[in-house]
C-alpha cells in the first residue's frame, strides 16, 4: 500500500509563444487550435481515473503549471476546474495555484477562476524591463505585467511573480529596480532564478553565435544575494533558496516537493 498522494500537478503543455531560453514540453498553439481542447478532455479523463482509483482523496495541494495555463481561455480552464471540484475535495483550505502569463491574464478570468476554486496565481513576469524582456522572447512588456498583478489582487490576495537574474545586459542596478517594483506592487511571493542556457533553445544559439553574452555565474550569485538584501528587509522571508514570501504565503506545492511528500503528476 503506498502513501496517499498529498500534491497534485497538472501540466498544459501549451504557450502563445516559447521563450528564447525554454526548454521545457511546451508548444506554441493558439487556443482556438482543437488540439488545446482535446487535450484538457485527456486530462480530464484522468484525472476522473485518478479519483476513482482513490488517489486524490489526501490531495493538499494542486498546481496548474505549463507552459501557460492561462492561454488555454476560460472554457478549457472551466471544464478542467471543474473536473477538479468533483474529483478531490476543491475546499478553501487546499491551496490551488495556477501558472499565469500577463499577455493572457484579464479580470473576467481572474474572477471566474477564483469562482472554480483557485486561490493562489503565479504570474510568468521575469522582468519590469522591456529590453530585456524581448531579449528573452516574452510576449509581454512591463506595462502589463503591472497590469496583470494588479488585475490579480482584485481577487486574490495569495500572488506570486517569478523574476529571472543573470539575464544578458541585466545590470545590478536594473536588478535591485525588479525587486523594488515587485515589492511595490504588494505581491505575497517572489521567486527569483538566475537564467540558464539549456541545449537545443534558441538562447543557446544566440550565445554561440555571440549575439548575446552568457550569463556570468559570479553576477547571478550577487543578484541572488542582492534578493535576499533587498527582499528580506520588505517582509519577505526567504523559506527556500530561490523562494521569498510574506508570513502564511509561502507555496506549499513546492514545500511538499521539497520535503519528499507523495506528489502525483497528470498531462
Amino acid at each position: 500500500m503506498y502513501d496517499p498522494y498529498k500534491a497534485l500537478y497538472l501540466h498544459i503543455p501549451f504557450c502563445k509563444k516559447r521563450c528564447a531560453y525554454c526548454d521545457f514540453a511546451t508548444q506554441a498553439i493558439e487556443r482556438e487550435n482543437p488540439a488545446v481542447s482535446e487535450y484538457i478532455d485527456e486530462l480530464v479523463l484522468e484525472i476522473r481515473r485518478a479519483s476513482r482509483e482513490g488517489k486524490l482523496g489526501s490531495i493538499e495541494t494542486v498546481y496548474i503549471g505549463g507552459g501557460t495555463p492561462s492561454h488555454i481561455g476560460m472554457a478549457n480552464l472551466s471544464k478542467l476546474l471543474y473536473t477538479l471540484s468533483t474529483s478531490l475535495h476543491l475546499t478553501p483550505e487546499v491551496e490551488c495555484t495556477m501558472e499565469a502569463n500577463p499577455e493572457s491574464l484579464t479580470e473576467p478570468m481572474v474572477k471566474d477562476l477564483w469562482a472554480l476554486g483557485v486561490n493562489r496565481l503565479s504570474i510568468g513576469v521575469q522582468s519590469f524591463d522591456d529590453e530585456l524582456l524581448a531579449r528573452l522572447g516574452r510576449v509581454h512588456d512591463a506595462e502589463e505585467a503591472k497590469r496583470a498583478i494588479a488585475c490579480a489582487q482584485t481577487r486574490f490576495e495569495n500572488v506570486s511573480i517569478d523574476l529571472m537574474c543573470g539575464i544578458p545586459g541585466q545590470g545590478f542596478e536594473g536588478f535591485a529596480a525588479d525587486l523594488e517594483t515587485a515589492i511595490a506592487s504588494g505581491v505575497a511571493h517572489v521567486s527569483v532564478y538566475p537564467l540558464s542556457v539549456e541545449e537545443n533553445t534558441p538562447l543557446e544559439l544566440l550565445v554561440e553565435s555571440g549575439a548575446l553574452e552568457a550569463p556570468v555565474e559570479d553576477n547571478q550569485a550577487i543578484m541572488m544575494e542582492t534578493a535576499l538584501r533587498v527582499l528580506d528587509p520588505a517582509g519577505y522571508r526567504r523559506y527556500e533558496v530561490a523562494s521569498y514570501a510574506k508570513a502564511g504565503f509561502e507555496c506549499r506545492h513546492n514545500k511538499a516537493y521539497w520535503t519528499g511528500k507523495p506528489y502525483l503528476g497528470v498531462g
